[in-house]
């Protein structure tokens, strides 16, 4: 059984607090691999990135997908305290983020591939990240790459998406609401925050997909 649950509201001022710790400790990390600050300095990622840590915190030595990560700090990052797998379509980001991981010796491996075409075994990973990429996807993909998500991960499957009313390329509210229709919505409504500092009216949607072992299907 999956159950699905939702992030707290990032208005609250413990959350803001924790999200500055956060985002300091991956610039810290961005000088330290030498990695483009774009990818942190980026509005959306301070919220985002301490999503993913925060729904980790508490656990360790974690075999952790990172779905589509490219050259982001957050696996690097992870890596320091779990195994990390990064799966990305982009040949010359995967050699690049290789050769980061050896160089400092991180329990880390990038691997060239297609999140909507992934063949890894059932349950081979205890949680799976996707940060801002699934919206970029058409929705009969998006449904794949989550049942595939689901299929590989044993524990937790952690989603962001941007999403906006105003933006054509990306999806709406409504389309994310009838995405996740088939997954038993336990709530009335997916939690979504506007961003400040971006045009177009952009929002983040935080999706946690939790794996109860109870023996049913």
């Amino acid at each position: 059984m999956v159950k699905i649950r939702y992030a707290s509201p990032l208005w609250d001022e413990v959350l803001m607090v924790e999200n500055f710790r956060y985002t300091r400790e991956l610039c810290k990390a961005t000088e330290k691999y030498h990695v483009d600050r774009y990818d942190i300095e980026h509005p959306t990622r301070r919220y985002e990135y301490p999503f993913i840590l925060r729904n980790l915190k508490s656990e360790s030595n974690l075999k952790i997908l990172d779905a589509g990560g490219g050259g982001s700090v957050l696996g690097l990052y992870l890596a320091e305290h779990h195994t990390v797998t990064n799966l990305d379509a982009d040949q010359p980001t995967i050699t690049q983020m290789d050769l980061i991981a050896k160089e400092f010796n991180l329990n880390y491996r990038a691997l060239l591939g297609h999140i909507e075409k992934m063949d890894f075994p059932a349950d081979s990973f205890d949680a799976t990240i996707c940060v801002s990429v699934l919206e970029h996807l058409s929705k009969e993909k998006m449904k794949k790459a989550i049942d595939d998500f689901l299929f590989v991960t044993r524990k937790k499957v952690l989603i962001t998406m941007d999403i906006s009313e105003d933006i054509p390329d990306l999806p709406n509210l409504d389309f994310v609401k009838s995405l996740m229709w088939p997954y038993k919505m336990d709530n009335g409504s997916i939690m979504s925050f506007p961003i400040e500092g971006i045009p177009g009216h952009i929002s983040i949607v935080y999706l946690t997909f939790e794996k109860e072992n109870d023996g049913s299907p």
